[in-house]
């Protein structure tokens, strides 16, 4: 069975001071369907990698800059303009494999016209 592996260097290797100014950070829309994972290893990880993270209703006053769907699907939905990284449960499926850390992160890099 696969196992869930928390990286904890990785997140708590980086130091809070490097990240820019909340308003100063691109904006990464979360959709999720509220698992545990997605709040605490996935929203986390996105947050020390530089980008203010909101969900459905946090919406600001900025557009996003990147939408991040892990409910898989719902091309439809409003992305305000923005590209959206879709991950997959499974490695072979469409979109990044949600527990490939590195990909995840140069997905979201992309979207946001970021150097990974």
């Amino acid at each position: 069975k696969p196992v869930e592996l928390i990286d904890a260097h990785f997140l708590f290797a980086e130091v809070a001071d490097e990240r820019p100014a909340r308003g100063e950070r691109p904006i990464c829309l979360l959709r999720d369907d509220g698992d545990r994972w997605t709040r605490e290893v996935l929203r986390p990880m996105i947050e020390l990698a530089g980008y203010e993270v909101v969900s459905g209703g946090e919406g600001g006053e900025r557009a996003p800059d990147v939408v991040l769907d892990t409910r898989g699907g719902n091309a439809d939905a409003a992305t305000e303009g923005a590209p959206v990284v879709r991950l997959s449960d499974r490695q072979d499926g469409a979109g990044v494999y949600r527990y490939d850390r590195d990909g995840v992160l140069a997905a979201l890099c992309a979207g946001a016209g970021r150097k990974a």
